[in-house]
């Protein structure tokens, strides 16, 4: 960690430049502003650049100022929701400026202290200083024939900046579950956790959840040190760059904007490998053995640039490198790293590359277009050969908002992905942290089918129907390279999963909700390569969503 430290303190003698607000990271679980924020850039209010998040408070308050200055564009619903939000982001980014909204305010005479109901928090705010501090208090609650599921968590969330450039924050979260959901080989959406057993019920485990960091930030340029779930590549229901389904690991953070037209981002990540690492293996005097993982880094980048407001041309690559100490050449941010590991891994096994691009369109009035291409191995003489193939995955799809209905939108998606994509040869460098595939939910040989229709009646209500077709087929493993180029493309089925669902979701406070779902599944395994349909259910899906369910599902959530 000594050159990390060295690469902060030197950025805080770069000259002053103008201050670009509070860079401290809302996360994408927070769907409500997330999803407010797109529906602002479809409509033209506002430009987005939704390849890369989570977004910073600074970033989400500058979308929300560019709206205000069309307010008059927005419909009535739009308007409140906007006024609301504003409010409470722009704590943080106007010096000595507490919320608007402080229903049972205890410091009422104080200028600099606030506390708020509408918020739920502690605010505290001066030319030079700006505080939050938030409860979390959340409980999941599912049912249907298998059983009931229960997720409980609680814990205490923080933000803030110190002058002009600094900026920190942090969240802890203690969850406990009756039963594991969302195993690593599972095919789930939920994000995973470092289980350990629960003692308060047979079957359940307790997991805890540090985020955080510290950003400096100027004008055109953010760099820090943090712990979060980054997620990238356009999406709805599920992103296939990094889609932050795995728990959060450590990173290096850059962000440079100089331009209009161009966004640059990169990170380089210290991932957990879970393979290890023998040779520093040792006895313990009670007789059990300290283990130590092998070392597991990531590097990766994305080049967006703008050519005309609306349309977004995202690039960029990243590697999985292992077995070493951190290599300076990965921390180079410009840089194309398979050609790096070319000279590095010369005549050994390579080191696990990828690339990946980005396509985004707000070009048409209300409506959003995208596609994301995600490149695991390429080689272009397979292109022109019938018999083998190169692994990529790619996600294409849309959504309409309000047009020709307003307050409504449609959303439709279809995602494909070819065997062994994700998939790596050298334990040590697969496309995993904890175990927890970082790309798609769905892994390789997959496909599924998304559509949503959401109807947003009145100021942070919504309502949505969603229906999801997906299918994984032959589970290849990646033993010689030779063979998989070669392995049949989506095949045979070995596992479906059909699922209807209508969820209600209201925002009752800022960062509090309540929702109530429910959940028609089908979800089966199919025999093939010579494995019983109930290995591949068991393998990939816990008993709780095992064939026909009907599963009604209670949230409530104070803070992510």
């Amino acid at each position: 960690m000594r050159f990390v430290i060295s690469f902060l303190l030197a950025l805080v003698v770069i000259p002053s430049f103008v201050v670009n607000g509070q860079a401290t990271y809302e996360h994408v679980s927070d769907r409500r502003i997330y999803d407010f924020l797109d529906e602002l850039a479809n409509e033209k209010v506002v430009s987005l650049n939704s390849a890369v998040k989570p977004y910073t408070r600074s970033y989400i308050y500058s979308r929300l100022a560019e709206a205000n200055d069309s307010s008059s564009r927005l419909n009535k619903r739009q308007q409140k929701e906007l006024e609301y939000y504003l409010d409470y982001y722009t704590f943080g980014n106007k010096p000595a400026t507490l919320p608007e909204k402080t229903t049972l305010n205890l410091f009422k005479k104080s200028p600099r202290s606030a506390t708020s109901l509408e918020h739920i928090g502690y605010f505290y705010s001066d030319s030079f200083f700006n505080f939050s501090l938030r409860p979390i208090l959340g409980i999941e609650y599912f049912s249907n024939s298998s059983g009931h599921y229960t997720h409980t968590y609680g814990g205490i969330e923080a933000f803030a900046s110190v002058g002009k450039y600094v900026a920190l924050y942090a969240s802890l979260r203690d969850n406990t579950v009756n039963q594991i959901l969302a195993k690593p080989a599972y095919f789930t959406q939920e994000t995973g956790g470092a289980y350990k057993g629960s003692n308060q019920v047979a079957g359940g485990a307790d997991f805890s959840e540090m985020r955080g960091g510290i950003m400096l930030s100027w004008d055109f340029l953010q760099v820090g040190v943090v712990k979060d779930h980054p997620v990238w590549g356009d999406n709805y229901n599920g992103a296939i760059i990094q889609s932050g389904r795995t728990p959060s690991f450590p990173m290096l953070k850059l962000h440079i904007n100089p331009v209009k037209w161009f966004d640059f981002n990169y990170f380089h990540a210290w991932l957990v490998s879970d393979v290890v690492d023998s040779s520093l293996t040792y006895l313990l005097p009670n007789g059990t053995h300290r283990d130590t993982y092998e070392n597991k880094f990531m590097a990766a980048n994305m080049f967006t640039f703008i050519p005309v407001r609306g349309l977004n041309l995202s690039f960029g690559n990243s590697i999985i490198y292992s077995d070493q100490n951190v290599n300076p050449a990965y921390l180079i941010p410009i840089f194309f790293y398979k050609s790096v590991d070319h000279t590095e891994s010369y005549k050994i096994t390579n080191q696990n590359s990828q690339m990946f691009f980005d396509f985004s369109a707000r070009l048409i009035p209300h409506t959003h277009l995208f596609f994301t291409l995600f490149v695991d191995e390429f080689s272009t003489t397979r292109i022109s050969d019938p018999d083998v193939h190169n692994f990529y995955s790619y996600k294409l799809g849309g959504k309409v908002s309000n047009w020709p209905v307003r307050n409504v939108s449609l959303t439709g998606e279809y995602f494909r992905s070819i065997p062994i994509t994700y998939k790596h040869i050298v334990p040590t460098a697969t496309y995993e942290s904890n175990n927890y595939n970082m790309g798609s939910w769905l892994r390789d040989n997959s496909e599924e089918i998304f559509l949503a229709v959401d109807f947003k009646p009145v100021q942070r209500l919504y309502l949505r129907y969603a229906y999801s077709n997906a299918r994984h087929c032959n589970e290849y493993q990646y033993v010689d390279g030779g063979e998989a180029v070669a392995y049949p493309i989506l095949q045979d089925d070995t596992w479906t999963s059909v699922i209807h669902s209508l969820q209600c979701s209201w925002e009752v406070l800022t960062n509090c909700h309540i929702s109530f779902e429910y959940r028609f599944s089908e979800t089966q395994g199919h025999a093939a390569d010579g494995q019983t349909a109930e290995y591949y259910l068991n393998k990939f899906t816990p008993e709780f969503y095992q064939n026909k369910k009907n599963t009604v599902m209670f949230r409530v959530n104070l803070g992510f």
